[in-house]
């Protein structure tokens, strides 16, 4: 019954309603992850913190806990919470 926190991670974001077609390693407490072809972010449980809806995403900056991501071509900076803070 027992196992290591990644190995409960993965066996629950890999059930079929939360499959994931991609995931980066965590960085400020979030993992970017591809899921039905958008990125979104999730924290150690496995759940979304900030759901798929971006066609690019990178992981979060440790020190400025930003992102940057992209919702078509346009390209934004996001905090820790999905809120867009700056539009490039």
């Amino acid at each position: 019954q027992g196992g290591t926190e990644l190995e409960f991670i993965e066996r629950d974001i890999k059930r079929p309603e939360r499959m994931v077609e991609y995931a980066e390693n965590f960085s400020g407490g979030r993992a970017l992850v591809k899921h039905k072809r958008l990125f979104g972010y999730i924290d150690y449980t496995g759940s979304f913190i900030i759901e798929p809806k971006y066609t690019k995403g990178d992981s979060f900056d440790y020190f400025k806990e930003v992102a940057g991501v992209n919702i078509e071509d346009k390209l934004y900076w996001i905090d820790r919470k999905g809120v867009i803070i700056q539009e490039d």
